[in-house]
């Protein structure tokens, strides 16, 4: 008996190696032992911190800020947005034969799958018209989420109201409004995405690196947060997420980087996204081609304004 038990037991040890092997490896977990540069020096300076309570978090950046929203459209030069009754004002003298040419977008919004969501908002326009709303993946197919809507404008105020469940989300969703239908004017005001269920809401960290730039400084990657050493496997592909704010809507970027000269990434991908006064979780996903062995850093470049950024559940991780 004590031998058949001995088998059974090497039997599930060995497939425990096996199931093991292929898990994803977290090579990187927090940022202690971080290492805050600035050009010129003392422009920044970083501590860590508990993270205060915050109120239910809006999950797209406000209409009232110029910054907060892509315009896409064909010729920026004549189709143009502005900032108009606190709403973003979408000015189009001419419209070609595509709507979606025609558009307003914000990307990287967190949506949880199988989650459901209610986004609310108000609108007008210049004249009667339709409006197309949609959430899809920016990549591959470019597929739905889970919502696509048709609202009616007219010149008149009015509020909208649409709940979705998340399907087949991605690590870069976005949210579209499209309204190239004809030409006129639009407004779109007090977008709010939540989460239907409160229990659901974002869920904060306990804890952040804070990041206050002092002065202004000359480019984005003037003043960078860096991760200790990091070994990294060229062939294999990683995973970076983290979650992120800042007092003011701003421009960052991040890399999964060598530590010398020419200081490149280790791998292709576009690690620019938007920090905004609600703590958002950020994910991107490259395969590593020219890392420097066990002395590659992740560096985030949060210049050059002036502000407070806060980082924190920031990790790296091997997917195969």
């Amino acid at each position: 008996m004590k031998k058949v038990i001995n088998v059974v037991l090497a039997i599930l040890a060995v497939a425990s190696t096996i199931t093991n092997a292929g898990a994803d490896q977290v090579i990187l977990k927090g940022l202690d032992g971080a290492n805050l540069w600035a050009n010129p020096t003392g422009a920044a300076t970083v501590t860590v911190a508990p993270v205060a309570a915050d109120g239910p978090a809006n999950m797209v950046y406000p209409t009232s800020e110029a910054g907060a929203w892509h315009l896409f459209v064909p010729d920026p030069a004549v189709t143009k947005m502005t900032i108009d009754e606190g709403a973003a004002k979408i000015d189009m003298p001419t419209v070609g034969q595509d709507a979606w040419r025609y558009q307003i977008n914000q990307q990287r919004i967190p949506l949880v799958e199988g989650r459901s969501y209610t986004l609310t908002f108000r609108a007008k326009a210049s004249l009667d018209r339709p409006m197309a709303i949609v959430a899809q993946i920016v990549e591959g197919d470019w597929h739905g989420v889970g919502l696509s809507e048709t609202p009616a404008l007219t010149s008149a105020w009015q509020s909208f109201k649409y709940t979705f469940t998340a399907t087949k989300v991605t690590d870069n969703t976005m949210l579209v409004f499209m309204f190239g239908h004809k030409p006129g004017t639009v407004w779109i005001g007090d977008i709010v995405l939540k989460p239907t269920d409160a229990q659901a809401a974002f869920p904060l960290p306990a804890t952040a690196t804070r990041v206050d730039l002092l002065q202004p400084v000359s480019g984005i990657f003037d003043v960078q947060l860096s991760s200790p050493f990091l070994p990294i496997t060229d062939g294999s592909t990683y995973r970076i997420a983290f979650k992120a704010k800042a007092d003011t809507l701003r421009p960052a970027n991040v890399t999964l980087r060598i530590t010398q000269p020419d200081w490149h990434s280790v791998g292709k991908f576009d690690g620019n996204f938007t920090l905004g006064p609600s703590w958002r979780t950020y994910a991107f996903t490259l395969k590593s081609d020219k890392s420097a062995g066990a002395t590659n850093v992740l560096a985030f470049g949060l210049g050059p304004a002036k502000g407070s950024i806060w980082i924190a559940d920031a990790t790296v991780t091997k997917l195969d």
